[in-house]
């Protein structure tokens, strides 16, 4: 590549997916997609909120390292979470949920029982 925008281009390009997959919920489309769909949105919600119960209980700084590591693990499990979700949902050759959702489920129940204990 000669030019210096087309060599900033093909740096750009190695940052980004092969393929766009366009997901569709559906989620009024049926009262099971409407269920599945809120269930998704209910777990991330909880996780949320856990954030300002767990740091009003345990008396932590906004800026405190361990509210910033477990924001940048719920950032990253949330991304992999969601893909597994959908496919679990609108994919009939997907039995079974992944296990980043689990993952997810797991941590959120976790942090309510903390928040339940220490509140």
């Amino acid at each position: 590549i000669k030019t210096s925008s087309g060599r900033m281009k093909r740096f750009i390009k190695q940052f980004s997916p092969q393929s766009w997959m366009v997901y569709n919920w559906d989620v009024f489309g049926s009262f099971k997609s409407c269920v599945q769909t809120a269930f998704v949105c209910v777990i991330f919600e909880i996780a949320e909120l856990n954030a300002f119960f767990l740091k009003s209980t345990l008396w932590l700084e906004p800026s405190h390292p361990l509210v910033v590591i477990r924001l940048i693990i719920w950032g990253l499990l949330s991304l992999p979470a969601v893909r597994e979700a959908y496919d679990f949902f609108h994919d009939p050759k997907h039995k079974r949920l992944g296990q980043y959702f689990w993952m997810a489920i797991c941590m959120t129940i976790t942090e309510c029982l903390i928040d339940y204990k220490m509140g």
